[in-house]
């Protein structure tokens, strides 16, 4: 018995006293004590203790030390209070203790138990249980597979833990679990499931990828999965259901910025494609993402594919995208069919980013028609964005040099709105700057 005050762990631990351990086990007044006496216990690794630890099991402050000491005896009768443990407890921290020393037994008990906690309400414990069903070589049928993968709550521990690594994926995943994620109600499921796919690659895979994407109207989230899942084949097929689903979420302003993504694995996927994907996207230049994916392509093809774009696409956004991307790329035959969509196009923001792109390319023979939009870009420049205080057509003109000069003072001459003949004299006077001072023009 006890009569002295609280017993001394290290001093029973150096005798291997495990009745005096056995007692500091149930001393409650002090939970560490508890603790500590149930470690001794395991490190000891007496058969007697086998008993008053599967006890311990029942007290929440001491049942995580109890479970590891159990798993350091290694006696297979401890498998029933591990288990009763392992349903009763609540703590996650606790949980993840026992199965991993469920995971030292060798016993199908042990799989059943860790199968079962691949459905607890806690990630973490999932992850456990499922990286231990791993490590024990755990290979499932695949009806009993399909049906864990249905479950809402079990994908995720599938993703970290049994199926981080692609040859898994390609090995343990039945089609037909991939299938059952891909046609369940849970979002996250079907994203999963899509990715994996596209991971695991061959016709068939494709093949059903292509299905969903083209059923899939709800979840902006799933398509994502399925675009990023498509990818990974650089397969030509694969783009007109692409843009298709870019067009069926795009405008939704609830779902902006998953569209942004959207477009971005779009035009990713239209890359690795290369020069293969130029004429479908010849036949979808009024998709954001075409233009993206265009933007990003070296090829000669691709930037006529632009020009095009700023010249024939009545869709104004397509054309400040168009227009702004040939301005990156400096391209000088750009300039012509630039010009005479400063023609076509009436927006001034538009027209603002083609003088940009003007700018960019800096070639005089746009003087003419930068000079001929000036005063009606200028009229409306109050609803511009303005790069210190002017719009960008004032900055195009300033960097055309003298070139400008003549046709700006005739201009000036004609013109009558105040704040356009503030603009025009702004414009001739950086120009006469630049010339005096030998600097290189804006």
């Amino acid at each position: 018995m006890l009569l002295f005050g609280p017993p001394s762990v290290e001093k029973l631990k150096a005798r291997r006293d495990v009745r005096g351990l056995v007692q500091a086990l149930d001393y409650t007044k002090d939970p560490s004590i508890q603790r500590q006496a149930a470690a001794a216990l395991g490190d000891i690794r007496e058969e007697s203790a086998l008993w008053p630890l599967q006890d311990a099991l029942w007290h929440p402050e001491v049942c995580r030390e109890a479970a590891v000491a159990l798993g350091k005896l290694g006696d297979l009768r401890a498998l029933a209070g591990l288990g009763s443990a392992l349903g009763r407890e609540r703590g996650y921290v606790t949980k993840c203790e026992i199965i991993k020393v469920l995971g030292k037994f060798d016993s199908p008990e042990v799989i059943d138990l860790l199968v079962a906690a691949l459905d607890d309400q806690n990630l973490d414990v999932r992850i456990t249980a499922s990286r231990e069903l791993t490590r024990l070589g755990w290979r499932p049928e695949a009806g009993e597979l399909e049906r864990l993968f249905a479950r809402t709550r079990t994908y995720d521990a599938f993703r970290t833990g049994r199926y981080d690594e692609i040859g898994e994926r390609r090995n343990l995943l039945p089609r037909e679990a991939i299938h059952a994620g891909l046609g369940g109600s849970d979002s996250k499921a079907r994203q999963f499931a899509a990715r994996v796919l596209g991971e695991t690659g061959g016709p068939e895979a494709f093949n059903i990828l292509i299905q969903c994407l083209e059923r899939e109207t709800q979840d902006i989230r799933v398509v994502n999965a399925i675009v990023d899942g498509l990818a990974k084949f650089v397969d030509p097929l694969a783009i007109e259901p692409m843009l298709h689903a870019y067009q069926r979420f795009e405008g939704q302003e609830e779902t902006r910025h998953d569209i942004q993504g959207l477009q971005s694995q779009i035009a990713s996927a239209l890359v690795a494609i290369g020069e293969g994907c130029v004429d479908v996207c010849s036949e979808n230049l009024n998709n954001e993402a075409v233009i993206d994916a265009l933007s990003r392509m070296s090829c000669d093809k691709a930037a006529d594919l632009l020009i095009r774009a700023v010249t024939s696409v009545p869709d104004i956004n397509i054309v400040v995208k168009a227009a702004h991307y040939l301005g990156e790329s400096r391209a000088e035959r750009a300039v012509g069919p630039l010009c005479q969509a400063l023609k076509r196009v009436t927006d001034a923001a538009c027209l603002d980013s083609i003088a940009e792109a003007l700018r960019r390319i800096g070639d005089p023979w746009a003087v003419p028609s930068l000079v001929d939009v000036f005063p009606e870009i200028v009229a409306q420049s109050r609803f511009l964005p303005k790069i210190g205080g002017h719009p960008e057509v004032v900055h195009a003109l300033i960097a055309m040099g003298e070139p400008v000069g003549e046709p700006l003072r005739k201009l000036l001459e004609e013109e009558t709105l105040i704040h356009v003949r503030e603009e025009i004299e702004y414009v001739l006077e950086q120009i006469r700057f630049t010339a005096g001072s030998g600097k290189t023009p804006m």
